[in-house]
């Protein structure tokens, strides 16, 4: 059972590896102006915060589609279960399982219960450098979530569409054999995302997630591969925007996207504003 004191001791690592991981970005910096820096982030507890009422929502369905969830949740997870522990069979594809009609609003809700993180996605629409995302999501589940954001940003004139902000996304697809972030290779594929999108290899890659494993599986997939992954653990927007205020600026124009010259990135207070959730 743990206690207040272990909790307390992974909070106190968190933000001890944050803030020694940030250290380490300014000194990269300093060091090399010129650097093709690129941001990657999660989606899930990132950009889009996790919404409450899973059981609400699974009362709202028929006695079939109840029955259909049950039913095929347990063959999902007879075999998401033995994946993570022994990493066989394959990883199954949440959506073969559980979605079977990609325009079911009903199911996505279910299996995507998020809202966008507005002032996220604000820092993301300021921010000097290009943004991509890397998630475990499905393809259907990602169009549902980006179209939660429009709907969104409709009362936010200041928000820009979402394909604005992120260049580009390392998702889970069928075309890819559905890449998790458990595996070198899906950090390896986002690279080449990158590069595709951008033109050139990123010298700094700045990840964005609530998952340090995660970082750390993306840090052993660019060994010797001559980029720096400077990971961040992700808890809450708040936080992150103080922690990296010394850090990160905003561009000298809105369509900025080319690595900066500039080692002073600390991003306008003006910008960090969001209209209400």
């Amino acid at each position: 059972m743990s206690t207040s004191k272990e909790k307390n001791g992974i909070i106190l690592n968190r933000i001890s590896l944050n803030q020694s991981e940030l250290a380490n970005l300014q000194k990269l910096l300093v060091a090399n102006p010129t650097a093709k820096v690129v941001f990657v982030t999660d989606l899930h507890e990132v950009v889009f915060d996790r919404l409450p009422g899973d059981y609400a929502r699974f009362n709202q369905l028929s006695l079939k589609d109840k029955a259909f969830f049950a039913w095929n949740g347990l063959r999902f997870g007879t075999q998401y279960i033995p994946h993570k522990l022994f990493g066989w069979p394959k990883h199954p594809a949440e959506e073969a399982y559980l979605l079977p009609d990609p325009k079911d609003v009903a199911a996505l809700e279910l299996i995507s219960p998020f809202k966008p993180n507005l002032a996220m996605m604000n820092f993301y629409q300021h921010a000097t450098y290009p943004v991509f995302v890397c998630s475990n999501i499905g393809e259907h589940s990602y169009g549902y979530m980006k179209k939660q954001y429009e709907k969104k940003r409709k009362n936010c004139p200041e928000h820009a569409p979402f394909n604005q902000i992120i260049q580009g996304a390392q998702i889970a697809t069928k075309a890819n054999g559905h890449m998790q972030k458990d595996k070198v290779e899906t950090f390896q594929h986002l690279v080449t995302i990158i590069e595709n999108k951008l033109g050139y290899k990123p010298d700094i890659v700045i990840m964005i997630d609530d998952q340090e494993k995660n970082i750390k599986k993306f840090k052993e997939a660019m060994t010797n591969k001559e980029i720096t992954v400077i990971g961040y653990i992700f808890q809450n927007a708040h936080e992150f925007l103080n922690n990296i205020k010394n850090v990160f600026t905003q561009p000298t124009s809105e369509s900025s996207k080319e690595p900066s010259t500039s080692t002073n990135l600390t991003p306008s207070s003006e910008n960090l504003t969001s209209c209400s959730s």
